[in-house]
């Protein structure tokens, strides 16, 4: 009789820790399930955020481009500007020169 008590308590006891161990198992299972969700989520984010950015690399570099050309286009005025007061000059000193010869 002692052994069978013996026995029943030794089986419980192993019983008791595959339990544990087993509970154990399943809260790594669940923090490991949890921490995989938890990076697929950040990993969506970190890809939406670099979307993000990638748009207003582009969007930036539009303005660039565009700030660019406006320069360009008033460094062609400004020269244009000049050449026609120029002109406009030749012209007066040639009016001056005929209404002396008059």
């Amino acid at each position: 009789r002692k052994e069978h008590e013996s026995l029943i308590f030794s089986q419980s006891a192993k019983l008791t820790q595959a339990t544990r161990q087993q509970q154990q198992q399943n809260k790594q299972t669940t923090t490991t399930m949890a921490l995989r969700k938890e990076i697929d989520r950040l990993q969506l984010k970190l890809k939406r955020e670099k979307e993000k950015c990638k748009n207003m690399e582009m969007e930036f570099n539009g303005l660039k481009e565009g700030l660019r050309q406006k320069s360009a286009t008033a460094a062609v005025a400004e020269r244009l500007q000049l050449e026609l007061k120029r002109e406009k000059e030749k012209c007066q000193n040639i009016e001056m020169e005929c209404t002396g010869l008059r």
